[in-house]
């Protein structure tokens, strides 16, 4: 289904040869095995994949028009033994995750910018699935935890590439299926909260919360495998945190949760050894606390409040903040 063409001399052809077969196993999975759209020409033309040892990064997708394909078809731009030195594999993880960019333009529209995340991430999960064996894709997760307060939808600092993390939660949710749904209903504008709440049959405050919640608790699939966060010990005072962006997340030691005040709009999961619970513990738990406004501030008090708040978020539980805002 490809074709892989290249001017360099100095490439071997047959690490050609494995990149078109890796490229092979992404299209049996799928479009084969899992059933999604097929890219833009492939049921007339190869798809086309340059190999350039130049390229300043590992991959590239764009695609270009005729006017046999007025809505574009795409070509693949790779570098065939980028970051070898370390990881081996990682070029051959990166040449399906620039496969799965091949099916999104088919499916969606680049140009939104708010979409623009959910691209970077699912391709991520795209190259995971076809080739589980290649698990280069777990060292994305940095980007994440190197910024976990950034909105979920950012592209600052790459973040794009470490919510590739919340596919791992969403997959363990609703499965291959699920996720090849979401992006069947992918939306013609606007982000991918609705596609995602849709699918998962859950609020997306509650899909963040069960997502950080997890990965604080080191409970996903191949957790071993992800980057770990940098928590910060909350101690006994008066605290404020600003966190950055919509559905971004701080995550802290607390000593003593039951003690904790936690005022403002978010959200709480809390994590004790390997679960995480929407309830406070009574013991020390790392809490994830997730801003469901953009640049929410949010006060986190030591002791009883002073006063009652209707912003307040007592144990966690999602409808006391919903309740507040209708």
């Amino acid at each position: 289904h490809f074709t892989i063409q290249w001017e360099d001399s100095t490439i071997d052809p047959a690490r050609a040869t494995v990149i078109g077969e890796v490229l092979e196993r992404g299209w049996q999975h799928l479009i084969e095995e899992q059933g999604w759209v097929a890219p833009v020409s492939s049921d007339r033309y190869y798809l086309w994949v340059f190999l350039d040892p130049a390229m300043s990064g590992s991959g590239y997708t764009t695609t270009y028009t005729t006017d046999e394909f007025p809505q574009g078809y795409p070509v693949t731009y790779l570098s065939p033994m980028y970051y070898s030195e370390y990881e081996p594999d990682f070029a051959l993880s990166v040449a399906v995750h620039e496969f799965g960019h091949m099916i999104q333009f088919a499916m969606a529209d680049w140009r939104i910018a708010e979409q623009n995340w959910y691209w970077e991430a699912s391709a991520e999960w795209m190259a995971e699935l076809s080739v589980p064996e290649i698990d280069t894709y777990a060292l994305s997760t940095y980007w994440y935890v190197r910024s976990p307060e950034l909105a979920y939808d950012t592209m600052e600092n790459f973040h794009q590439y470490g919510m590739l993390a919340l596919n791992a939660w969403l997959d363990e949710q609703v499965g291959e299926e699920g996720f090849r749904q979401i992006w069947e209903q992918a939306p013609a504008q606007g982000g991918w909260d609705g596609p995602i709440e849709a699918v998962v049959g859950m609020d997306f405050p509650s899909v963040m919360q069960g997502f950080t919640g997890s990965y604080a608790a080191k409970s996903l699939r191949e957790s071993s495998l992800y980057e770990q966060l940098d928590i910060e010990s909350l101690e006994g005072e008066l605290t404020t945190v600003r966190i950055r962006g919509i559905y971004g997340t701080s995550y802290f030691n607390v000593p003593e949760p039951q003690n904790l005040q936690i005022e403002g709009p978010a959200v709480a999961a809390w994590v004790v050894g390997n679960t995480w619970s929407t309830e406070v513990p009574s013991t020390k738990a790392t809490l994830a606390l997730t801003a469901t406004e953009a640049s929410g501030e949010i006060l986190l008090r030591w002791g009883e409040p002073t006063k009652e708040s209707d912003t307040a978020l007592e144990s966690g539980p999602l409808d006391s903040v919903q309740q507040d805002k209708e």
